[in-house]
């Protein structure tokens, strides 16, 4: 199986990222391939891998205490509307996005420094402005209104992917399973047994990025847990206009913060609330098989009893007919930043390490990817050294 086609660019990983990347790519190149397989059927009996864009709610948003995620998110949101009219696929919602933290200063001064529209609201104006949620005295509430909300990552992948295709770029729906760096090329093999060529590769592998090198990246992967209220009509209709949230915590016994989505429709018709935690994580999946046993479980039992109890917390008398939990998995640098750079100059590339905050910012991280990758040289403002990649000692 294969081809004996060499291509110009393949990118290895149809996530975020790498559909972003590969949607660039191919607007200056008609040989490209995209290079990942499609989400499982089943979770439990897949014997692959996974990724964590298979889920409808990420929250989008420009405010953030970190300038450099800031930045990214406002390049990225900024593309949407032109992802949704090339492609014809929907993944945006504008419901804007509530920020409450002990401490709002770093983030005003990161939103007056990048001109986004924000409203601060303290203790009672805080209540008064969002009755439907409750949360402790002494906290600030910044509230970002458009283009704040939330992503369908599924749906964004699937509009980059389809750009991408219309655009020339060759989907191959097979799983990486090997790279080797060649004098004049990159060859992949994949787990489907074909072999694949690429003048010049990036790989953007998610949690898998270093079980596909033999010298490792300082990724950590680090276990999530995600809980999924369903909600009754009359409850979707009380909280269907409620704007996301991330909530800075102080003091819980478990976690640093919480982020939580409006009622969103899923694949299974049902409309649940999303929460999920900032936490340490009970679990550091890192090999192939570890992270497949995590993918195979309901995710942490204990976490998901702390995101239920936070959850009744925050929405006073919430009506919920069910619950469901999601194993879920970020990867982390050291920064905290996206890794962005090469691996092997003029062959081989890398953009990996979303730290919890890549699926918003996936577009403006694909294109500095691509950039790299066309180039060979880093041509954008921001300071390249922001995005160097480090390894395992």
């Amino acid at each position: 199986m294969g081809t004996d086609q060499i291509f110009d660019y393949a990118v290895i990983g149809k996530g975020l990222i790498g559909s972003a990347a590969a949607r660039y790519l191919s607007a200056t190149s008609d040989s490209v391939a995209l290079i990942g397989p499609d989400e499982p059927s089943n979770w439990q009996t897949h014997d692959g891998v996974f990724a964590s864009h298979y889920d409808e709610g990420r929250i989008t948003r420009i405010l953030d205490p970190d300038p450099v995620w800031a930045a990214l998110a406002k390049r990225a949101i900024a593309q949407y509307p032109a992802i949704k009219r090339e492609s014809g696929i929907s993944f945006y919602h504008n419901s804007g996005g509530l920020r409450v933290i002990p401490d709002p200063e770093p983030v005003q001064a990161v939103g007056h420094d990048l001109d986004v529209t924000f409203h601060t609201h303290t203790d009672e104006a805080l209540r008064q402005a969002f009755p439907y949620y409750r949360f402790p005295e002494g906290l600030t509430g910044l509230f970002e209104p458009e283009p704040a909300g939330y992503i369908s990552p599924r749906a964004l992948v699937r509009a980059q992917a389809a750009v991408a295709q219309q655009q020339g770029a060759q989907i191959i729906r097979e799983r990486a399973t090997s790279l080797q760096i060649q004098t004049t090329e990159v060859e992949i093999t994949t787990a489907e047994g074909s072999s694949y060529h690429a003048r010049k590769a990036l790989l953007a592998a998610g949690a898998y990025t270093s079980t596909l090198l033999d010298r490792k990246l300082d990724l950590t992967n680090r276990a999530r847990t995600i809980l999924l209220a369903e909600l009754p009509p009359d409850e979707q209709d009380r909280l269907k206009n409620i704007p996301t949230v991330i909530y800075t915590m102080q003091g819980h016994p478990a976690f640093d913060g919480i982020y939580m989505l409006p009622p969103i429709r899923y694949p299974d018709g049902k409309v649940y609330l999303k929460i999920g935690a900032n936490c340490p994580p009970p679990q550091t999946p890192q090999t192939f098989e570890a992270l497949k046993a995590w993918f195979h479980t309901r995710g942490d039992a204990t976490e998901a009893r702390h995101l239920k109890d936070i959850l009744f917390d925050i929405i006073p008398g919430l009506n919920a007919v069910s619950f469901h939990t999601q194993p879920c998995v970020t990867c982390y640098t050291p920064t905290k930043r996206p890794f962005i750079d090469t691996l092997k100059e003029n062959r081989l590339y890398v953009a990996a390490g979303g730290s919890g905050s890549a699926a918003k910012s996936s577009d403006a991280i694909g294109h500095l990817a691509a950039q790299l990758v066309l180039t060979s040289t880093w041509t954008d403002s921001l300071d390249r050294n922001l995005f160097k990649t480090s390894f395992v000692t």
